[in-house]
């Protein structure tokens, strides 16, 4: 996909608009564009594999931007935008994931605290 500019989208204005509590904001959008597919009565195991093969995918797309064949003799520049257009796309596909297990932006924070309190104390125990 070849993305030119973020022009069209009016990013500082639409910046300037956003809650304070963006995460939340960006869960609700996120649910309101899955609600626009079929796919939710598929079942909560399939949808995870369905969307961690999604992940991987994108994974993938990522790892083609940073020149990660070292057998590759061919170098070429990093293109930064479509690389954060692929962190993107691995972001809205976790939060998909999250939502099909009922996750919202506070359990988010809830688990995302919890596990870097463990990350750290891993750290101070020389894990």
């Amino acid at each position: 996909m070849n993305f030119q500019s973020m022009k069209h989208l009016k990013t500082k204005r639409l910046a300037k608009k956003l809650p304070y509590d963006m995460l939340e904001e960006i869960f609700k959008r996120q649910l309101q564009l899955n609600q626009k597919f079929d796919y939710w009565g598929t079942g909560q195991e399939k949808l995870t594999k369905e969307f961690s093969l999604a992940i991987i995918s994108e994974v993938g797309e990522l790892l083609d931007q940073v020149n990660w064949k070292v057998w590759k003799k061919q170098y070429k520049a990093v293109d930064v935008e479509e690389l954060r257009y692929e962190l993107i796309d691995i972001f809205i596909f976790t939060i998909t994931l999250m939502q099909v297990w009922k996750m919202d932006s506070k359990d988010l924070m809830k688990y995302y605290l919890a596990k870097t309190g463990e990350n750290h104390a891993r750290i101070k125990r020389n894990y």
